[in-house]
């Protein structure tokens, strides 16, 4: 005797991801793999010694022979070795997945202290950071801040040392200094010095003076003011020297013979239409000071004309969100014009996300990280005593577009199919829709599947619906740039054709027959469900079978039909379905049975047959003489004995059926 047993297959696992991912952190993390084995193993999905589990982070997806894990917004802690195992009691499978989760550097390691300081510099050393975020630190950022401002500078943004000096400070000083770290994910936060520390000479020069301001000028002269210094070094100030030079220049030239006592001064010869910068030194028998800050820049010009702008720069651009756009435009004007910017005829200011800086001859718009809102015309308005003038340009910031216009109405609804109809977004995203997709879903269900995403107009026939089922649909619009995000969302939608199957046809009547056909006749059915009738369909029954078989291929048009090819002799059953588009409904009620033989035939008897030969019994008792005959209509039957017809009586009775007669 042999026994049936399961193959002994020990567990085998197919990932069905990548062996080495790396996604950015907040990104999905989805792992996945197949399995097979007999008996079919137990899988499990582990991370650092740890079994995974479905949670607010994580879900764990089983399906036929597979095992997913998701985790919706990966973290740096999530880095690292996932493992899926499969045993079964002839053995284990195990599988690795190596995951980088990449994120901005942590800061760097401190502490940041100074060393070598001087007037003029010093040096800073700070560790790399504990956590690189996954990526190559690509290089430092170190900024300094003076302590009676606000603002912080770059001082180096490509270093990859730890060490670095820092130079151009300005003596006696106080300053704050920072480092970031940064890889090609961003920025970490900074590492700041533990105090403040003051850039001092071992000498002392007087202070810086205050930047010099220009209180008056013309055609050919400027009249400037600047601060003393807040220190004098100790000894009385002598003087300060003016120089000049043209913006974008690193020549320095004197605007006065000799040094000029007192904090104004007026600087001639200069030339009309030409721009120039200021700086102020002060002396005193130490030497110099550090020069002045840099004057903001003036245009050598008659003291009122109306304003101008170059209007050739204003020209209309295309950037693709999120790049840095700037529109820089130069004027003139004098008294110095104010300066108005609009956005789509809504004033323009500064804020976090958009820069206005203006000087005395040009005016720039910075955007930072730009978005589809700012998109539109930009609109320069200078104004002054002696005039206006306005100049514009329009910016068409492409990007994803937004998402279609809903509601998704749902129509011609079938078991099978539905239509979708929505509307085009709003914003296209600077650029023409390409295209639509759209996905399903059963409702309760989490998995969404695609249908199409060839879709060039704002409609689409969902085809090969389970019918009874209830979907739920969504739509996104695509663009060159990219897809919308959210989805435009459906309702639920149940899978139902709008009509039912017709009702039973009337009981199909038996119009003629021969010995191998039948014309059948019925009427059309109480109801049609709501559809029209394509057709009908006729079946038939042997009587000695429970087997109903389908006679014509195609739906009938009408409501009689010959079936043909019965084999004489044989009895019928025959019943009629109508069908419209939801399908056939309820058969008929059968007809009466019917015998595959002439219509018309004359009478016969079976004259071979037992029954009609001799027979003795005794008297008293009973006697059954049957006799086979046939005939078309039914022929009608009579005996007689001894050339006597023979009435019936308590003794004596007579009965045909469609077999045989009986006496």
């Amino acid at each position: 005797m042999f026994v049936a047993k399961d193959p002994e297959v020990p567990p085998t696992i197919e990932l069905t991801c990548q062996e080495e991912i790396s996604i950015k952190s907040g990104a999905q993390m989805k792992l996945g793999a197949k399995y097979n084995g007999c008996p079919t193993p137990t899988v499990k999905w582990s991370f650092g010694g740890e079994d995974l589990t479905s949670d607010e982070r994580s879900k764990l997806r089983k399906g036929k022979n597979q095992l997913d894990f998701m985790r919706l917004d990966a973290v740096r802690k999530d880095d690292g070795i996932y493992t899926i195992t499969a045993t079964n009691p002839f053995g284990e499978e195990k599988k690795e997945v190596k995951v980088s989760i990449l994120s901005a550097p942590g800061p760097p390691k401190g502490p940041l202290e100074p060393s070598e300081v001087c007037g003029e510099s010093l040096v800073l050393t700070w560790q790399p950071p504990e956590d690189d975020g996954g990526s190559k630190i690509t290089n430092y950022i170190i900024e300094k801040r003076d302590v009676m401002k606000s603002g912080w500078t770059i001082v180096n943004d490509s270093t990859l040392e730890t060490t670095l000096k820092v130079p151009k400070l300005v003596a006696k000083s106080e300053y704050i200094f920072r480092v970031a770290a940064e890889n090609n994910q961003g920025v970490s936060r900074p590492l700041e010095t533990s105090r403040s520390i003051v850039a001092k000479n071992p000498y002392d020069e007087p202070g810086m003076p205050g930047v010099p301001e220009v209180v008056d000028f013309d055609n050919d002269f400027v009249e400037l003011e600047w601060a003393a210094p807040d220190k004098d070094g100790g000894a009385k100030i002598d003087g300060y020297k003016i120089e000049k030079r043209e913006p974008g220049s690193n020549r320095w030239t004197d605007a006065t013979p000799e040094p000029v006592k007192g904090t104004s001064a007026k600087v001639p010869d200069l030339k009309e239409g030409k721009e120039y910068e200021f700086r102020v030194t002060a002396i005193n028998k130490a030497g110099p000071s550090k020069p002045s800050k840099v004057s903001q820049s003036q245009l050598v010009k008659p003291k009122f004309a109306a304003p101008t702008l170059k209007i050739g720069q204003l020209k209309d651009i295309k950037v693709k969100a999120p790049q840095e756009f700037i529109l820089e435009v130069t004027f003139d004007g004098s008294p110095l014009p104010t300066v108005a910017w609009t956005l789509n005829d809504q004033p323009l200011e500064t804020n976090d996300h958009v820069r206005i800086t203006n000087t005395e001859t040009k005016t720039t718009v910075k955007v930072r990280e730009s978005e589809r809102a700012d998109a539109g015309v930009y609109k320069l308005t200078l104004t002054n005593d002696s005039g206006t003038t306005t100049g514009e340009c329009t910016v068409n910031v492409l990007g994803n577009p937004a998402t279609p216009e809903g509601p998704i109405e749902v129509s011609d609804v079938t078991a099978e199919s539905c239509r979708l109809t929505w509307q085009a977004p709003a914003d296209d995203g600077g650029s023409p829709i390409t295209n639509y997709t759209v996905e399903k879903r059963e409702v309760g269900e989490d998995y969404w599947s695609k249908v199409s995403s060839f879709i060039m107009d704002p409609e689409f026939v969902v085809p090969k619906l389970n019918k009874g089922t209830e979907y739920e649909f969504r739509v996104r619009a695509e663009n060159q740039h990219g897809a919308n995000s959210p989805n435009l969302m459906s309702e639920p939608v149940l899978a139902k054709n709008p009509y039912d199957e017709p009702g039973a046809p009337g009981e199909p009547k038996i119009l003629s027959y021969d010995k191998d056909r039948c014309e059948l006749q019925w009427t059309e059915p109480d109801s049609d469900g709501g559809d029209k009738i394509i057709g009908y369909t006729v079946e038939r029954k042997e009587m000695r079978s429970n087997r109903w078989v389908k006679v014509n291929k195609d739906p009938l048009p009408d409501t009689t039909y010959t079936v043909m090819k019965l084999s004489e002799g044989r009895q019928y059953q025959f019943r009629i379905y109508a069908e419209n588009r939801a399908g056939p409904g309820h058969p008929s009620r059968e007809t009466e049975t019917m015998t595959a033989k002439p219509e018309f035939e004359s009478p016969r008897i079976d004259k071979d047959s037992f029954a009609l030969k001799d027979i003795t019994v005794r008297a008293g008792e009973p006697y059954t003489i049957k006799v086979p005959l046939t005939g078309s209509p039914e022929p009608t039957v009579t005996w007689d004995k001894d050339n006597r017809d023979i009435k019936e009586s308590k003794t004596l009775t007579v009965e045909t059926n469609r077999e045989r007669d009986s006496h």
